[in-house]
């Protein structure tokens, strides 16, 4: 790990948040990120084959000309293969307290190069591109990410793209549609598979998915790949441990790049080779599962993804190309293009998916957030439980009102309930905590840019 800058600044970052005392007690695996630029975790994806057959309308703002093309879009496909009712949006607005609103508190977010820094009560945001706080309360700002994504569903409903049962229904139900065709628009990119093998097992090859880039009139930013500087895994040596040396060896071994590919994808040989000086997998084993039991039973590759020092989509400095070769090399990404996808380049003129990302988004796509805001103090604790609970049981009343009247009534009503909670006391911790780390964490930032070739 000492020769790796990146290791090194995460190293430093759990050194001055994470630690007591300013030494490091853990070492995080799967640092880096899961993706390689074919799409986003989490943003603005549409039936892109639906969309060309409409010409391409312009999509200048999330807030009206989407909502207009996917009207549009689901007058044009109204059923799917097995005759069953098709919606442009769906949600799991029936699921529990802190996911059922998963749509709310992401989508926008992302696709317009924010993070929610507190997920729980949604009151503090920061800028991905520049790494700094939003001073702004999300919860009563009208125009914030918070209100803008509630709105958006809102008039989703009173133009009938909106799945009714997305009031009742819980994450399963929500996939099980996705997977038989019957949604138009999607956030979560890791369920988009499950739509392109229903396609392609009815034999409609040419429909599929993809990610819109920003739209003009709202960023220049967006969310392409989320770099994770800590890691998402947590390793130490316990004082109890027999051989500490070993265990940190172990520890530093799994962290290196090379060693991470062998995790990923075994040794060399056998189902990759060097050509050029560039790790290349065999077509053999791109078309492998790597899921598959016996496979991980025999050889192993794989089966350490959780202590692994590297995500899937880490780059490989020496070598340029992502570690995980079976996922996230180009030869990779090449078989996972689609029909639409190529369509998507030709319309946009880039070549590669990742390249028309990064052109189209010159204000930022990698979320690096590295804040760790703690506990609110325990006077705190309460309210902001209660708090949370009223949001949840509130926020649905103003996607279901019926007209923007109606909306604006019950969004005024839900705000002027946010007092009795002490949201504003909640709100200016937040944001005193936010402010210190943001200076305290500058140089951490500033490091992986440097480290990762950026501005």
């Amino acid at each position: 790990m000492a020769a790796d800058p990146l290791a090194q600044v995460s190293l430093e970052l759990k050194r001055t948040t994470l630690s007591p005392d300013g030494k490091v007690y853990a070492i995080g695996m799967q640092r880096g990120t899961y993706d390689a630029g074919l799409q986003p975790i989490a943003g603005q994806f549409i039936r892109w084959d639906l969309y060309a057959e409409l010409g391409y309308p312009e999509i200048n703002d999330y807030d009206t000309d989407l909502l207009e093309v996917l009207k549009q879009m689901q007058d044009l496909e109204s059923v799917n293969a097995d005759g069953e009712k098709v919606y442009a949006v769906g949600s799991w607005f029936g699921d529990s307290q802190g996911w059922g609103d998963w749509h709310i508190t992401y989508n926008l977010p992302y696709a317009e190069g924010y993070t929610c820094l507190t997920p729980g009560d949604r009151i503090l945001y920061s800028d991905i591109s520049t790494g700094k706080i939003i001073e702004s309360n999300a919860q009563t700002d009208k125009e914030g990410p918070f209100w803008r994504a509630v709105r958006w569903f809102n008039k989703a409903n009173q133009m009938g793209i909106l799945d009714p049962d997305s009031f009742t229904q819980k994450q399963d139900q929500y996939c099980s549609k996705l997977g038989t065709g019957r949604y138009l628009y999607i956030n979560t990119g890791w369920d988009i598979q499950s739509a392109h093998d229903y396609f392609d097992s009815i034999g409609e090859t040419g429909k599929g998915f993809t990610c819109l880039p920003p739209m003009k009139d709202d960023t220049d930013k967006f969310t392409l790949y989320r770099y994770y500087i800590a890691g998402q895994f947590n390793y130490g040596v316990s004082a109890g441990c027999k051989y500490p040396e070993k265990a940190v060896a172990l520890l530093d071994w799994v962290s290196s790049y090379e060693n991470a590919r062998v995790i990923y994808d075994g040794k060399e040989g056998k189902h990759w080779t060097i050509e050029d000086g560039v790790p290349t997998p065999t077509e053999e084993y791109l078309a492998l599962d790597r899921s598959d039991p016996e496979l991980q039973k025999t050889e192993g590759i794989n089966i350490l993804d959780k202590f692994v020092g590297y995500g899937y989509g880490t780059i490989e400095p020496s070598t340029g190309v992502a570690l995980d070769l079976w996922s996230s090399s180009p030869q990779a990404l090449e078989k996972k293009m689609r029909g639409v996808h190529r369509d998507m380049l030709e319309h946009y003129g880039y070549d590669t998916m990742p390249e028309m990302y990064d052109a189209l988004s010159p204000g930022g796509n990698i979320d690096m957030t590295v804040y760790n805001l703690g506990s609110l103090p325990a006077e705190l604790q309460t309210l902001d439980a209660n708090l949370q609970s009223y949001e949840f049981k509130n926020l649905f009343r103003c996607i279901l009102a019926e007209s923007d009247e109606e909306f604006e009534r019950r969004q005024d009503e839900y705000i002027a309930g946010l007092e009795a909670f002490h949201i504003d006391e909640i709100y200016e911790y937040w944001l005193k905590v936010g402010k210190e780390q943001e200076e305290e964490l500058s140089g951490v930032i500033s490091d992986t840019r440097e480290a990762l070739g950026l501005k």
